[in-house]
């Protein structure tokens, strides 16, 4: 028997360089401003380990669950104008293990993933730097198994879950207006995910700044709870939710514009009720610890225009406070 809690993931983050860091200090106010620019190649690893432990009436015993993801991509900036900035994401490679029970189901799940590799979806960034519009993503899914498999992949792989992956993230760490080290700010963010909501609610630190090959690298700690908002009615699982924080820590390259690692941790315990038409509800009892780290390398600058030997010139795109 298996359940899947929705995981607030945060993707898409880098280490610029592993040079050793010289503290810096701001002299002034630091405003964090999202940078694509043209040309620009980074490549990202993303990591996701699950443990779940499943208890009640319902099972004869405990049922542990684990699994292990890992994701690599490449991010290229294609445009950076006035109007925003567009992205080139390539799926390199996809690794995922899981048991249940005693059962090995990694094999079968390296099988279906394997259809993602190589799969490019262009991402667009508006001028205030919220994704508002993923390419691609259709012809992508189309490379997976027809049948369940697509069925399945569709719920979670999708323009809008993709879109949300870069916004949560930008969301949940960086502030709307300048900031100083030492301040620090709130964020709100949420997501709906087979039908239920999770909302969190952060606390993010400006520990320092950092000087590392000529860039300027934010450091920031993070702190929040959450929630999860389920369906009143229907078959779907309804939730009382005990415990659900995170915390963990990243860092924003302020020169290259964008976050360039993360590290974050979660824990949630509560109760699911299972409805089932004409049957009494079964609640289950969850414990369950998440660890998800994202990396990314910066790769050499690659010319867009005609001429070979000269890159447009990238204009920013700036984070504004919001409205």
């Amino acid at each position: 028997m298996r359940f899947w809690m929705p995981v607030a993931l945060v993707m898409f983050a880098a280490i610029a360089t592993l040079a050793p860091a010289a503290t810096a200090v701001a002299a002034e106010p630091i405003t964090f401003a999202i940078k694509f620019p043209a040309g620009e190649i980074d490549h990202q690893t993303a990591t996701m380990d699950t443990e779940q432990t499943f208890s009640g009436i319902a099972l004869p015993a405990p049922e542990k669950d684990a699994t292990k993801m890992s994701l690599r991509s490449t991010f290229k900036g294609i445009m950076s104008d006035a109007t925003g900035s567009q992205v080139e994401l390539t799926y390199d490679g996809v690794k995922m293990s899981m048991s249940n029970l005693g059962q090995d189901l990694s094999t079968e799940l390296d099988k279906t993933l394997a259809a993602i590799v190589g799969a490019k979806v262009l991402v667009h960034f508006t001028p205030d730097g919220k994704v508002d519009k993923v390419d691609g993503v259709e012809a992508m899914v189309a490379k997976f198994p027809p049948g369940q498999a697509q069925a399945g992949i569709k719920q979670f792989l999708n323009g809008e879950r993709i879109k949300d992956g870069f916004n949560i993230v930008v969301g949940l760490l960086l502030p709307t207006t300048p900031v100083n080290v030492g301040d620090t700010w709130e964020t709100n963010v949420s997501q709906k995910m087979s039908k239920v909501e999770v909302k969190i609610k952060s606390t993010v630190k400006l520990v320092g700044i950092d000087e590392r090959e000529g860039h300027k690298i934010a450091k920031l700690e993070f702190s929040g709870s959450g929630k999860i908002e389920p369906p009143a009615t229907g078959i779907d699982p309804t939730m009382k939710i005990d415990r659900f924080d995170q915390n963990g820590t990243a860092e924003f390259d302020l020169t290259r514009g964008w976050i360039t690692s993360q590290n974050l941790e979660q824990h949630m315990k509560g109760d699911i009720r299972l409805n089932s038409p004409g049957n009494t509800p079964t609640w289950l009892k969850i414990d369950q610890t998440v660890k998800a780290t994202t990396t990314l390398t910066a790769a050499k600058a690659e010319a867009t225009s005609s001429d070979s030997t000269k890159a447009p010139k990238p204009e920013p795109v700036k984070l504004e406070p919001s409205k």
